[in-house]
């Protein structure tokens, strides 16, 4: 992935595109922080993202813009989820963005923790 380019996001989203823009990563820090466009009429299917073993994911959306109808993030066991600011675990937390009707903006800083219990327990 390029630094500062837009690239294709999870290609096994149902036919609906989004995009993501590296702004910032450290393999030594454990984290990455991207900014995500999510075009009018698109969305994503609901996934868990993996972590390595040991570790476990978090993440933190800043939703910058939202479109003008849908466009939300559904994530039942979300640690915060303010209209704006959503906290989750993305490695054990099923996710997903709704179809929205206008452009999605969102800054996404993730990072890695060692874990504490085992791989896929909350």
């Amino acid at each position: 992935m390029a630094w500062l380019r837009w690239d294709r996001g999870r290609q096994e989203n149902g036919g609906k595109e989004y995009f993501k823009m590296l702004l910032a990563r450290s393999a030594r820090l454990r984290f990455d922080c991207y900014l995500l466009r999510y075009p009018a009429t698109s969305g994503l299917d609901e996934h868990v993202d993996p972590a390595p073993d040991g570790f476990e994911h978090h993440r933190v959306n800043l939703i910058l813009r939202q479109p003008a109808t849908g466009g939300l993030f559904l994530c039942d066991r979300a640690i915060i989820d303010r209209p704006r600011l959503k906290y989750f675990r993305p490695d054990i937390h099923p996710h997903r963005v709704t179809e929205g009707v206008g452009e999605r903006l969102v800054l996404s800083i993730g990072w890695l923790r060692k874990g504490r219990r085992p791989a896929g327990q909350a």
